[in-house]
């Protein structure tokens, strides 16, 4: 997997803490940058290559969907930028008319497009600490763009993660009521509009891992896919770590989740994603936020990993067995997951009736049936 080239002036992530402040004035660095994501407009996947994921919305989402392109970069919603940007269009794949309405620092224009359409007329009367909105009235719901230029909008993360760290320290043992409590004290807060995103997200997360817990998976779906949204334009440890958890949890291997060596999910991600980093072989954990809550199951499969990682299949085929025997598996992103470890750990030990019996059941699956057809050919 090569480096993707990522133009530097686009950062579609907040720093963890700070005031409102200019953007450096230069951003040039002598070592390598931490690897860009860029988020899917439909779902959660995410991919460092620019033409990977406008392949992955044309064969996925390809049906009547409208995005936004900033400096060739595909936009979800809030886009922090440290100049002007050179170009902005927007990209309708098989959809009809829409009507586009166009604010810039309160000037408002509207128009109608029904192709793919250049906006950097609009462009001209922006400047640093200018606000942009884009609202597209897309079939459905209508989507709103919002960037931010030269000026990084107000968010201070700490206050809200003292809090959030005390609250965790407790895993998933904390009831309703305690969670109430929490969102009564941190809804008095006087909060900038990015810091109750973010307030509201790490909550969406909690609720909904608690549900999860209690086995109500349908609202348990729900508060989590509202989490990862709310969370995504956040760079602190407790959103990296949320996001981790999330596309564990909802199967987002498509692409990539740019886990640090450190992370605990980094084992994961070159496990599960089909174009994630190489397997390291010792694990070097040393990033987590304190009691960040994840499920049960997914702690298993975690340890899983780790033994598979560590060529110890027996294990791998152990913890397989005590999930099956549980009543941790909840759906079909559950049950694939599993099925992966079962089928690698006994292909790599030689046992093809473990390997034909779960690489069987993959061929019907949704991520890894081309690995299954493959296994399965030779066999």
């Amino acid at each position: 997997m090569g480096a993707a080239k990522i133009p530097e002036q686009i950062n579609e992530r907040f720093v963890s803490s700070g005031p409102v402040a200019d953007w450096p004035k230069s951003r040039r660095v002598h070592v390598s940058p931490p690897v860009k994501l860029s988020y899917c407009t439909v779902c959660f996947e995410s991919f460092v290559s620019e033409p990977t994921l406008a392949q992955h919305i044309a064969a996925k989402h390809g049906r009547q969907h409208v995005y936004l392109k900033v400096d060739e970069r595909i936009i979800r919603d809030i886009c922090c930028l440290s100049a002007v940007p050179k170009t902005m269009a927007v990209v309708l794949l098989d959809c009809p008319q829409i009507p586009l309405t166009i604010t810039v620092d309160g000037q408002v224009s509207k128009l109608n497009v029904n192709k793919t359409t250049n906006l950097n007329r609009y462009l001209k009367a922006a400047k640093p600490g200018s606000q942009i909105e884009i609202l597209a009235g897309t079939p459905g719901l209508p989507q709103t763009y919002r960037l931010f230029i030269g000026v990084q909008p107000q968010f201070e993360a700490d206050k809200l993660d003292d809090q959030f760290r005390r609250f965790l320290a407790e895993g998933l043992n904390s009831g309703r009521q305690e969670l109430m409590r929490l969102r009564e004290g941190l809804e008095i807060l006087n909060l900038s509009e990015f810091e109750q995103r973010y307030r509201d997200g790490i909550l969406e997360f909690i609720h909904g891992s608690q549900l999860k817990k209690e086995r109500n998976l349908p609202h348990s779906k729900t508060h989590l896919e509202k989490a990862f949204e709310l969370l995504l334009p956040f760079d602190t440890e407790l959103a990296r770590e949320a996001r981790y958890a999330l596309a564990l949890t909802m199967n987002c291997f498509s692409g990539q989740w740019s886990t640090p060596a450190g992370s605990r999910f980094h084992r994961a991600e070159a496990f599960f994603c089909a174009k994630g980093p190489p397997l390291p072989k010792r694990n070097s954990t040393t990033t987590s936020f304190p009691g960040i809550p994840i499920d049960e199951l997914s702690i298993m499969i975690l340890a899983a990993v780790d033994a598979y990682a560590e060529k110890d299949d027996d294990t791998v085929l152990r913890i397989v067995d005590e999930i099956r025997n549980s009543n941790l598996i909840l759906d079909r992103n559950d049950e694939e997951k599993v099925t992966l470890l079962a089928a690698r750990a006994g292909l790599r030990r030689g046992d093809l009736e473990i390997a034909k019996r779960e690489y069987g059941l993959l061929a019907d699956g949704i991520h890894f049936f081309e690995e299954a057809f493959r296994i399965l050919k030779k066999m």
